[in-house]
């Protein structure tokens, strides 16, 4: 039987990737949180926690409310 893919496990895999390549999530508000490094994620079943020295210090995105993951390469 094929494994579902969820928001979790493709963060997961995202933050995983070597060499780690930048990626943004979108939330359902339609805010952005860029991880540009993935010591700057922290992945927990019901949430993630982003690093951001942009905005507050950090923010704690819950999962239900992500909408899309969008990697990029830095330019």
């Amino acid at each position: 039987m094929a494994e579902a893919i969820t928001i979790s496990s493709e963060l997961a895999d995202l933050k995983a990737r070597q060499p780690f390549k930048p990626f943004s999530i979108v939330m359902t508000s339609g805010d952005r949180f860029e991880v540009l490094d993935s010591e700057r994620i922290v992945i927990f079943s019901t949430a993630v926690v982003v690093f951001s020295l942009n905005r507050s210090g950090h923010a704690t995105l819950h999962l239900r409310q992500i909408s899309s993951i969008e990697a990029y390469e830095r330019p």
